[in-house]
């Protein structure tokens, strides 16, 4: 698809400034967003903590990978502090770089880590223009009143140097206007993209069906601090339905180093063999389409375009009700939204699925639209706000 404007961009650069380049994490949407951008002919480049080898196993499609390991959010303590000057100094440098070769840049940043240093570093350079993608703000966590002080505090200040936001759904947008200056002028929607052509299906498939056995039930790990957590939120799901006698199975697409752990667990509950845990996949779209239920049981935002991949394969899901997911899931019409991190809720409402046919017809054939994710129209809105930015 030729992205109508693209070519006005194509004596400029934009570059890509992402702490988090894992699958499973929610700024893995944002090199989705920069492939697209670099098919069009705009030059991109991707600053992040990737080794070549990490670069290698993964598709790329910007002009150069800069690698920059002090960008990652892994750390803490004395060494936290002393990578984080680093980290700035070396910001400062590379966009100083690209702007002698360029005669403007689009700095676009993914990730609270990013998000600060390089917006102040591109404040710094001059000659830059800023974007920074909201997945969460720092403060949104729970945390104590101390640290959400310093969190706001510091998205105050930056937001000085801040030409533009991105939000992923609107209850961020909804959070920023009400604590930050000029913020629903300089902020647009943009829902996070899923691989349209990957997912899709024009109709439910057979498979969604709730046959006598057995009952496929699955989910996506975060690949972050909450990971563990899901995990085991997930398996005590298992052993709910092991409990009430329906006959499930798990599958797990995540983080497969839990292999043994997640062995012993289901031993101890002569569970044995029935959760497997898949590894992180390239390609998820086969994997979902055989699954009855899609759970998602992260108390933290996650990666919600997952919750999409699902709703386009036609499956039912059930979800916290944690970030936008209460946007993209409604209520008794494609699944059910839970109170966030009650595990009791989750289970029934897992388990109302499974028995009550009529309300998984429902929820398995309910029709929807979600265009506003399709990759094509994000990379367009993507464009055009670039372009705007840039003045053009």
């Amino acid at each position: 698809m030729i992205i109508k404007g693209a070519s006005v961009l194509r004596d400029k650069a934009v570059i890509y400034l992402i702490d988090r380049c894992d699958y499973g994490v929610p700024e893995w949407a944002g090199v989705g967003v920069m492939n697209r951008v670099a098919g069009e002919g705009v030059a991109t480049f991707l600053v992040a903590p990737l080794t070549a080898a990490e670069a290698s196993q993964v598709y790329l499609a910007c002009k150069e990978v800069v690698s920059i390991p002090e960008l990652s959010a892994d750390l803490s303590g004395w060494a936290r502090i002393y990578a984080r000057s680093i980290l700035f100094f070396k910001l400062c440098r590379v966009l100083y770089d690209f702007s002698h070769e360029y005669s403007e840049l689009v700095v676009h940043t993914h990730g609270l880590v990013a998000g600060f240093w390089g917006r102040w570093a591109a404040w710094l350079v001059g000659n830059c223009h800023t974007i920074h993608t909201v997945y969460r703000f720092g403060f949104a966590a729970p945390i104590k009143a101390y640290q959400w002080w310093y969190e706001y505090v510091l998205e105050y200040v930056t937001s000085w140097v801040t030409s533009e936001y991105i939000c992923v759904n609107q209850k961020d947008r909804a959070l920023g206007i009400r604590l930050f200056p000029f913020f629903a002028k300089r902020c647009a929607v943009i829902k996070p993209a899923v691989d349209w052509q990957e997912f899709f299906m024009p109709q439910p498939s057979s498979v969604h069906k709730i046959p006598a056995t057995p009952i496929v039930i699955g989910t996506i790990l975060d690949n972050g601090a909450s990971q563990e957590n899901t995990l085991y939120a997930f398996l005590r799901l298992m052993h709910f339905l092991h409990q009430k006698g329906v006959p499930v199975r798990g599958e797990i697409i995540g983080n497969d180093a839990w292999r043994t752990a997640i062995a012993y667990w289901l031993l101890e509950r002569d569970m044995a063999g029935q959760v497997r845990i898949l590894g992180w996949q390239a390609q998820t779209a086969p994997l979902i389409r055989t699954w009855h239920v899609f759970v998602h049981a992260s108390t933290h935002e996650g990666h919600l375009a997952q919750l999409v991949q699902a709703r386009l394969s036609w499956v039912p899901v059930v979800v916290y009700d944690v970030g936008g997911s209460d946007e993209i899931i409604k209520h008794e019409k494609n699944g059910l939204v839970v109170e966030c991190g009650n595990e009791d809720a989750l289970a029934k409402a897992v388990y109302r699925v499974l028995v009550d046919r009529a309300l998984y017809e429902r929820l398995a054939s309910h029709e929807e639209n979600f265009n506003e994710h399709n990759e094509a129209a994000v990379c367009l809105r993507h464009v055009k706000l670039y372009r705007n930015i840039a003045g053009e």
